[in-house]
């Protein structure tokens, strides 16, 4: 389970420099609506991961557990790919929206992005 989860980190780790990079050719709202993309079919495909070569209809046990496991790992890195453009992408608006506050729009990016990490584990 670790390789799956570490897997979000590495796409991000790898993309963000690039991503950077290339801000101002590509576009803000491009990067924007390209990792909303990512995410929204990474998470697409990982709740129909569970159905993937199920045995009967009524009970969702995945019988080929390295196809599941190639699945979970690509899927994440996907979701990972789609992070490192939508964090990016926010700091950017973040820092050119509040260019004469740029600690106050910083500031209220980590406390959306802390009442996320807070308000996940509570809903489920």
């Amino acid at each position: 389970m670790g390789i799956i989860l570490a897997m979000y980190q590495v796409a991000r780790l790898l993309l963000s420099t690039t991503i950077g990079a290339t801000m101002n050719r590509v576009g803000k709202k491009n990067y924007m609506m390209i990792g909303f993309c990512f995410f929204i079919v990474a998470s697409i495909g990982f709740a129909s991961l569970g159905y993937l070569n199920t045995s009967s209809d009524d009970d969702v046990k995945v019988e080929n557990d390295i196809l599941f496991l190639v699945g979970a790992i690509s899927l994440n890195f996907i979701q990972g790919m789609g992070g490192a453009c939508l964090q990016v992408a926010s700091y950017s608006v973040i820092l050119t929206s509040y260019a004469s506050k740029r600690e106050t729009g910083l500031a209220y990016l980590s406390a959306a992005r802390g009442f996320g990490f807070f308000l996940g584990p509570l809903s489920g």
